[in-house]
């Protein structure tokens, strides 16, 4: 009990701080939201994991396993999440939003603190970026078309993905890394130092948008959705390392991140297309509430059995 106490107050509480911190000055001072999230995704998030993967040594190997777990996981979600989708008898738009909310989980904005305050290993940081890079080029690629699919046409839709500058700046540094190409000394100091606002304004900006973010009435699939992502998230990835025989930290960084709540990119990307942005910010916020108990508890688990 002493331990799990430590993890929520130590590593959970610090994190949560920050979130509350642009739940307040939201409440004050009313910014503009999706101007902060357009910073994010076409600045802070792209140098982020440019400066990471460029200059990050990572093994190919630990990359193929890393992403091959991720993938695994989420197709699992994805046909969970569709067979209660048909089974609920949910209308095409709210089965999209209702697989986002399964799918992706908030690998940046809760991960990267979590595991950089966890962990003093050097190879605890490479695997997380292994599964954030995952997350990241999922969530704009098969994330941003199921969000537009919604409501818009499939071409349409693949002309969003190709407008993000997640997908080059990722193909850019992994080249950058693989192929030794050095990097102008300024800058790199001048990625390096951007990369560091990533996280702040990360947590910043989430807590920013779950100020905006209203209860409202009709709760039952938001608290569905949410409970699967923070219980069957896990479930599914501790049986993905069983069954490989995977241990270690990059094994514990995985089920760690799998456990982490519904990824807020899924209510801004609702939001851009109009895709149930209700549904998707509801489970945004009882997702990350929830989870202040449930990655608490997932750190111990991972700490004591992986």
């Amino acid at each position: 009990m002493n331990y799990f106490f430590f993890i929520l107050t130590a590593i959970i509480l610090p994190i949560l701080l920050q979130v509350v911190l642009g739940y307040i000055v939201q409440k004050v001072a009313k910014l503009d939201v999706h101007t902060l999230s357009k910073i994010q995704f076409y600045y802070f998030i792209p140098v982020f994991m440019f400066y990471r993967l460029a200059t990050f040594d990572i093994p190919a190997d630990l990359l193929l396993k890393v992403i091959t777990a991720c993938a695994v996981l989420m197709a699992a979600l994805f046909l969970l999440a569709t067979g209660i989708a048909w089974a609920s008898r949910l209308n095409r738009s709210m089965r999209k939003g209702f697989q986002n909310s399964l799918m992706f989980f908030n690998s940046g904005n809760i991960c990267v603190p979590l595991i950089e305050l966890l962990y003093t290993q050097p190879i605890a940081m490479v695997a997380q970026m292994c599964v954030l890079l995952f997350q990241n080029l999922t969530i704009n690629s098969i994330g941003m078309f199921n969000s537009s699919t919604g409501r818009k046409g499939h071409l349409e839709s693949l002309i969003h993905v190709f407008q993000m500058p997640m997908l080059y700046a990722v193909g850019l540094a992994l080249a950058v890394n693989y192929m030794h190409i050095p990097i102008w000394g300024p800058l790199e100091n001048a990625i390096k130092i951007s990369s560091q606002g990533m996280v702040p304004l990360a947590l910043f900006t989430l807590g920013a948008q779950l100020a905006n973010t209203h209860i409202g009435k009709k709760l039952k699939l938001p608290v569905a959705a949410s409970l699967l992502r923070l219980l069957v998230g896990p479930l599914v990835a501790w049986m993905i390392i069983r069954l490989t025989g995977w241990s270690g930290i990059p094994a514990q960084v995985f089920f760690i991140c799998a456990s982490a709540p519904t990824a807020v990119n899924t209510a801004l990307l609702a939001v851009k297309f109009d895709n149930e942005p209700a549904f998707a910010s509801q489970t945004v916020l009882i997702s990350t509430l929830l989870s202040t108990v449930t990655l608490a508890a997932s750190i111990y688990v991972a700490m004591t059995w992986i």
